[in-house]
């Protein structure tokens, strides 16, 4: 039987996108996968404030080839949310995207597989507020990369 080698790295890379303005009623790209598949876990904070009109977020994948994947279904209703509120995923696709005004929260438990494409955030409302967002990630083919879109 052949010996299969993965050179995954000692610990995941870390791409941490900015405080950056939410999309507004839209799905808009957030981090771009390149050159193969990633393992990943995506965690967020509310940089402000939200502001007081309905909202939910909710991140999916957008691949190159193939149908958009929802890795989670969307939050509950962030109006008026407190800076420094936290998101994450729970590890199973179906779960919302889990919400914290705690300062703390368990690690996902499971990392997702993504294909080349897009990881993108999509909202059901149009507020201000901004948002930085962090994904740990892992090549699972070699070359692949995970940057800010």
């Amino acid at each position: 039987m052949p010996q299969v080698t993965q050179n995954f790295p000692a610990k995941p890379y870390v791409v941490t996108r900015a405080a950056a303005n939410f999309p507004q009623t839209t799905q808009t790209a957030w981090f771009t996968v390149a050159t193969g598949k990633v393992a990943v876990k995506i965690y967020g904070e509310l940089a402000t404030e939200h502001g007081a009109v309905a909202n939910t977020f909710q991140w999916i994948s957008n691949p190159t080839t193939g149908a958009d994947v929802n890795l989670c279904a969307a939050s509950a209703d962030q109006t008026s949310a407190a800076a420094g509120t936290m998101y994450s995923l729970t590890g199973v696709m179906a779960d919302a995207l889990y919400v914290t005004t705690s300062g703390a929260f368990e690690d996902q438990s499971n990392w997702y597989i993504v294909a080349p494409g897009t990881i993108d955030l999509k909202t059901t409302g149009s507020t201000t507020g901004t948002m930085k967002v962090s994904i740990q990630w892992m090549p699972i083919d070699s070359g692949a990369t995970v940057v800010t879109a």
